[in-house]
């Protein structure tokens, strides 16, 4: 995913990590949550460069 260019290296990583310890709560919210939740976690899945989760 381009977006990850745009952060530095190791905000991509603390976001990488992020996702990974919360990966099930993170895509949950993306789908089903309030748009405050969703647009937390979207943000999270964009600069981790997830694309589909």
């Amino acid at each position: 995913m381009q977006a990850t260019s745009n952060f530095k290296p190791e905000t991509v990583d603390a976001f990488r990590q992020i996702y990974e310890d919360h990966k099930e709560s993170i895509c949950f919210k993306a789908k089903f949550g309030n748009a405050v939740e969703k647009a937390f976690a979207k943000t999270i899945l964009v600069v981790a460069g997830v694309d589909n989760p």
